[in-house]
């Protein structure tokens, strides 16, 4: 029986290859130093976090379930156009209310098919004022 690899699998690999290949051309063709391989190190583990924080992510179907708090999340639906053809899926931030048993997601124009939680936020290093 074939295994597949996992996107996550995939990506790592490929950021693993990349990492590699950059440092062998860096230290070969320019002097590599440690300063080169901190920084190389810094980039390796800032997309490997955020190739494993993606794969994380996931949509969960509105036929599967709903959320289960009252916040704000990312959500795609089937924008419904006027008596013409139905627009490609938009996916924004929505609203989910679930005490609201008749429409629950209160940016419901057409149909929310899949939401999932949105990440936290960005904070830079120095931090914020």
């Amino acid at each position: 029986m074939k295994t597949y690899k996992t996107l996550k699998e995939i990506a790592l690999d490929i950021l693993e290859k990349y990492s590699n290949a950059q440092e062998t051309v860096i230290y070969e063709y320019t002097g590599f130093t440690e300063e080169d391989r901190a920084e190389l190190d810094w980039e390796y583990k800032f997309f490997r976090m955020q190739i494993e924080e993606l794969a994380e992510s996931k949509w969960t179907p509105v036929t599967e379930r709903n959320p289960e708090e009252y916040d704000a999340y990312f959500i795609t639906y089937e924008s419904e156009s006027w008596g013409g053809p139905k627009l490609p899926l938009i996916t924004k931030i929505g609203t989910y209310n679930p005490y609201n048993r008749a429409c629950p997601w209160l940016e419901d124009t057409g149909g929310v098919i899949a939401w999932m939680p949105l990440p936290e936020p960005y904070h830079p290093k120095e931090g914020l004022e």
